[in-house]
């Protein structure tokens, strides 16, 4: 709805389209309180007789503090390298979020409401789509090769450049938003679930909450902060009298230079894999893992 509301704050105002969407969120929230609950879960006490029961020379596991779970998140190479690499990943994202509909309002500005609606659907519809196709190709494709979750943000990466070089370059609103930004979405979102699933694969269970966490404080902040260092030199170009056209070769060398590092770095991720099996404890209990690679002849 963050689309939308370009075209909404016209015809209701920002104060009234701000309310309408706090309302909208109040509404999910509530259907989530009465709809979802927790699990329940065995106790400690009742998961430990019954490990005793069937393995008798297990002992229970010991779970993580919080500054025991920091480290084997950050002492973890592939998993800081994942960080860096989502960080640089997000900066193209929250620059394309930030300054597109400025882009477009410079360039094509009898066309607001048409942006407006088209790029929600757009934004909704092809990140949907990709983040879909994305994983269901990610696990048939590591049937085969097991550095896939890692090679398809590359492929990601890098084969939604001539689609952003269109949607920045176009002459033609149609060709721009449709040809070019529909599937840039297509072709560039499929990333985000291999790479959550890498990241906790090579995590012990009790790291794996606290390890989205970090992820999501330290990407988040590295995609504003290049939102924030874009604003700033365009602000700057347009004082020294650029014309504010600008801002579609702002927006274009910032993507192209955010994915470009990103995917060099998700394809170095992918060589710390070992050649027969990726790096994970995804299918071996907590307890039985000899550290980050578990040997699979067991």
């Amino acid at each position: 709805m963050a689309s939308m509301c370009i075209s909404m704050s016209a015809d209701l105002g920002w104060r009234n389209t701000c309310f309408l969407i706090a309302a909208i969120g109040f509404s999910i929230s509530l259907i989530e309180v009465v709809s979802i609950r927790e699990p329940q879960r065995p106790s400690r006490k009742s998961k430990s007789s019954a490990l005793h029961a069937e393995d008798g020379h297990i002992q229970e596991a010991t779970k993580k503090n919080l500054i025991q779970a920091i480290w084997a998140i950050f002492s973890n190479e592939l998993v800081v390298l994942v960080f860096a690499a989502s960080s640089l990943r997000y900066m193209g994202g929250y620059v394309i979020a930030g300054y597109l509909p400025a882009l477009f309002a410079t360039v094509f500005p009898n066309f607001d409401d048409q942006y407006s609606y088209i790029n929600a659907y757009v934004v909704a519809g092809g990140g949907f789509i990709s983040s879909w196709l994305g994983g269901m190709l990610a696990d048939k494709w590591r049937a085969v090769e097991p550095r896939a979750r890692m090679y398809l943000p590359v492929c990601g990466c890098f084969g939604s450049l001539p689609f952003m070089a269109i949607c920045c370059l176009a002459s033609d609103f149609y060709v721009s938003i449709f040809l070019g930004l529909f599937v840039e979405y297509l072709v560039a979102e499929c990333w985000f679930g291999p790479v959550v699933a890498t990241m906790q694969s090579a995590l012990e269970a009790d790291c794996r909450a606290l390890a989205i966490a970090c992820f999501t404080l330290i990407a988040t902040f590295f995609g504003s902060l290049a939102s924030y260092i874009l604003g700033y030199i365009y602000d700057a170009m347009l004082a020294c009298g650029y014309p504010d056209t600008v801002i579609r070769w702002l927006v274009l060398w910032s993507v192209v230079t955010s994915y470009v590092f990103a995917g060099a770095l998700f394809l170095y991720c992918a060589t710390l894999t070992q050649l027969e099996t990726l790096i994970t404890q995804e299918k071996k209990p907590l307890l039985r893992g000899k550290g980050l690679f578990i040997d699979n002849s067991e």
